[in-house]
């Protein structure tokens, strides 16, 4: 779990658009880009009961998970979740405000991940070239 939370807070480090907030300053928010930001990777486990159905439980989490609402003025725009399914197997989550997250981005996002985090576990520095520009 370090390496893919480490793979993700590099993400966040990298690209502006995650650390930004959005605050009311005089009746209309204005975007704040804060320097650094900790990403909260929190690990739930499932399944843990005889009777019960992980995959049933883990719908239901997800779902409530994509629907808890962002505070734009406070709250880092990208929260991640990896939920234990069993000893081995894992899901992860990401939900992404869509005011600093598009399609194309999305799938920036997911090469990143994949290529910091398989890296990492290589023990290899995968190291994305430097943004161009940051959104």
């Amino acid at each position: 779990m370090p390496t893919l939370r480490e793979a993700l807070q590099h993400i966040v480090d990298r690209h502006a658009a995650l650390r930004t907030v959005f605050p009311e300053q005089n009746g209309a928010a204005v975007a704040l880009c804060r320097d650094r930001v900790e990403l909260e990777l929190p690990l739930i486990e499932l399944g843990r009961a005889e009777a019960t159905d992980t995959d049933t439980e883990l719908a239901e989490r997800l779902q409530q998970e994509a629907l808890r609402p962002f505070d734009l003025s406070q709250e880092l725009l990208l929260r991640a979740s990896l939920f234990r399914l069993r000893e081995h197997e894992h899901a992860l989550l990401l939900v992404i405000h869509h005011i600093v997250a598009d399609g194309w981005s999305l799938t920036v996002l997911c090469r990143e991940l994949q290529a910091l985090y398989d890296g990492r576990l290589k023990g290899e520095s995968a190291e994305p070239a430097p943004l161009p520009i940051q959104y």
